[in-house]
């Protein structure tokens, strides 16, 4: 078990790169293509709720936590997203 987040991006909308497309970028690139719109955060074997208010548009949500990450200690794998712990949502 491992802990994890989930960072909810709002993708610009001038941008026409999936979520997948978008977060396979070099992270200083992707941030010029999308701003941070809120997250939360579960320690293992937990749950948290959280509440953020979207404006409409078109997110990327994922977890960037690396594999292998344990209450105070960072994994040494890849971010989780790139595991599947990724997706792309539309608000309206």
């Amino acid at each position: 078990m491992e802990i994890h987040e989930i960072v909810l991006l709002r993708i610009n909308d001038d941008v026409t790169l999936s979520a997948e497309e978008l977060l396979a970028l070099p992270e200083e690139e992707g941030m010029t293509k999308a701003k941070p719109a809120g997250g939360g955060f579960a320690e293992i074997g937990k749950s948290t709720t959280s509440f953020i208010r979207l404006e409409p548009g078109r997110y990327a949500v994922a977890c960037f936590i690396p594999v292998g990450s344990k209450a105070g200690q960072e994994g040494d794998g890849p971010p989780h997203f790139t595991q599947g712990m990724s997706a792309e949502l539309n608000v309206t």
